[in-house]
């Protein structure tokens, strides 16, 4: 079974009205699915949303997230122009 959070759903359901009525909830952006994936991954390699990628890393998502494609996820991250090491 696949246990996500309600921020992970706003992000794979494209949902923005959610996703940033969770963000301004200080919902915990660093959260991991069952399968050890961020929202931040998910914005990034699921969708590809530039935006929810950015307003992510500005409240405080974690690009070095211990995620098995972590180095993958950086260099992406800087592909976009949204890296900021924390």
């Amino acid at each position: 079974i696949l246990c996500r959070s309600a921020l992970a759903l706003s992000i794979l359901r494209e949902n923005a009205d959610l996703f940033f009525s969770l963000l301004r909830l200080r919902t915990d952006t660093n959260i991991q699915d069952s399968e050890e994936r961020t929202p931040l991954y998910l914005a990034l390699f699921e969708k590809e949303n530039a935006d929810f990628v950015r307003e992510l890393i500005g409240h405080e998502a974690n690009v070095n997230a211990v995620v098995q494609r972590s180095k993958e996820m950086r260099w992406e991250c800087v592909r976009i122009g949204t890296f900021q090491n924390h």
